[in-house]
């Protein structure tokens, strides 16, 4: 705050020309001097009033001698007319004087020298006449060439404001780009980060659905690994399965010839699963060949990883369809940006067919009016018609066709209204525009002069606690001089009535309190 406040009072304390000196050398070496925006803003401002106070202070002068002139040239014209009446009073009794002479009969012994004298006078008079004529031409010229300079200097006034005005609109534009380009980034962000993931998802989903459209071409041997848990398609478990099941019953029948007690099984019927198989071999109190023990836990190794396979499949399915009503649920979250994009340009659309249809209507119409105007014989323009039948009959002898002039008439009325509604939609518009220009304007004015008021009193303030500090000061001093010069404590009067003096003097420029 200190530091800002120490800019402002530079900036204040500066003139015209080292507030210019100050901008080139912020220009020049902006790492050397602390280049700052907020100082050479302050800066360009200062400079911009200081350029206002001289100009307006030229203009009062133009004025001051415009006014100067215009008394003087009033003064001139009362003194001419002064010497005008005088004139004629001198021209009056020079002819009374003739009259007078000439009713008599001596006027031819008048003497020449008295007539030289007058007509000398007359002569002097007609010349000064013709001198302030002069005078006063040469002041109008000069008066007119102070109106044009007093227009010139009027029209750099407003070049300047409007040069302002253009510079203030320039930084709120820029600023307004600025924003606009950050959110545009973020948009940019947004949308290529879900692009990337979409695109990952879609290349998960086609190796997912790669993996489950896969289908080997030649079926394994029967010579594979009969590990338990082995995973694998849904395919290979089915050819394992049924080969199993081809040894299973070619060992039964073997059994069945063997042994007398026998475990027979129908060959007729559905084959023996292998838990079946197991339980009986493992019940029976016979010595079995381990070849049949092996055959079984393999077929229930088999069963066993076809049920994983098959809850592979399901958890691979429902997986897929998770993925798809996801990508089905972004597609519907973009459909709304998209459609009011496109209901807006179909709205600019039709409000564009709509003009273009009202225009090609007027067009029409006139084509109409300009047809039935050469029919009936109304070689005019069609913008100088006046919608009065009088008007119409005036430069044409024949009567027009009653039918034609009130459908002129009428395409006449409705263009007006159109042409009228148009102008009125204009105006509205612009007044609308111009209220808002002049808030925003009356805004920043609002605003300046709040911080122009706040750091007035800011000062006004600091130079109070100066003066106090000064005084006190001062004060302090005459009270140490006093006590410790002996003159002073003997003289009687000077010390009291000077340090009531400086007693007044701190009472008055002590910082008073500012009402809230």
């Amino acid at each position: 705050m200190a530091d800002d406040r120490a800019a402002t009072y530079d900036v204040e304390a500066l003139s015209g020309a080292s507030i210019k000196q100050r901008l080139d050398e912020l220009k020049e070496h902006p790492s050397r001097t602390g280049h700052d925006e907020d100082v050479v803003h302050d800066l360009s401002l200062k400079s911009c009033q200081l350029e206002f106070a001289r100009l307006t202070k030229q203009y009062q002068d133009l004025q001051n001698q415009f006014l100067d002139t215009e008394n003087r040239y009033a003064d001139k014209v009362t003194e001419c007319i002064a010497q005008q009446e005088m004139l004629e009073k001198v021209t009056g009794q020079l002819a009374s004087h003739r009259r007078s002479h000439s009713a008599q009969t001596d006027a031819q012994d008048l003497d020449s020298r008295s007539k030289e004298q007058i007509l000398v006078q007359v002569d002097d008079l007609h010349k000064l006449t013709e001198k302030l004529k002069r005078k006063s031409a040469q002041d109008t010229r000069d008066m007119e060439i102070m109106e044009e300079r007093i227009c010139q200097l009027e029209a750099h006034t407003r070049d300047l404001r409007a040069e302002l005005k253009e510079q203030k609109d320039l930084k709120c534009s820029l600023i307004t780009t600025q924003t606009e380009l950050k959110e545009a980034r973020t948009k940019n962000a947004t949308i290529e980060a879900v692009l990337a993931a979409t695109q990952t998802e879609v290349s998960m989903l086609e190796a997912m659905v790669a993996e489950m459209n896969y289908l080997p071409d030649n079926p394994p041997s029967p010579a594979f690994d009969t590990t338990p848990g082995r995973k694998g398609s849904a395919s290979s478990v089915t050819s394992h399965s049924t080969i199993l099941r081809r040894d299973m019953h070619s060992f039964e029948s073997l059994l069945a010839r063997e042994l007398d007690e026998g475990f027979v099984c129908s060959s007729q019927g559905d084959p023996v699963s292998g838990d079946n198989l197991q339980a009986e071999l493992s019940s029976s109190s016979i010595d079995v060949d381990p070849k049949s023990l092996s055959l079984a836990t393999d077929l229930s190794g088999m069963d066993q990883t076809r049920e994983e396979d098959q809850t592979l499949e399901m958890q691979n399915y429902w997986k897929l369809h998770s993925l798809l009503l996801s990508k089905n649920l972004e597609l519907k979250l973009q459909q709304p940006c998209s459609r009011t994009e496109s209901q807006r340009a179909t709205a600019i659309l039709q409000q564009i067919s709509v003009w273009r249809a009202q225009e090609a209507e007027l067009d029409h119409y006139r084509e109409l009016a300009k047809a039935d105007a050469d029919a009936l014989g109304l070689h005019t323009d069609l913008g100088n018609l006046d919608p009065d039948a009088s008007t119409l009959r005036e430069g044409d002898k024949l009567e027009p066709h009653p039918t034609a002039q009130s459908r002129t008439l009428r395409l006449l009325k409705k263009q007006d209204a159109i042409i009228r509604s148009y102008r009125l939609k204009f105006e509205s518009l612009q007044k609308t525009q111009c209220h808002a220009a002049i808030r925003a304007e009356q805004a920043i004015k609002d605003q300046k002069f709040k911080m122009y008021r706040r750091m007035a009193e800011e000062r006004i303030a600091r130079l109070r606690l100066e003066n106090t500090l000064v005084a006190r000061a001062f004060y302090d001093l005459a009270a140490r001089l006093q006590q410790s010069n002996l003159s002073l404590q003997r003289a009687n009067a000077a010390p009291r009535t000077f340090l009531s003096r400086a007693r007044v003097g701190v009472a008055m420029t002590a910082p008073q309190p500012q009402p809230r």
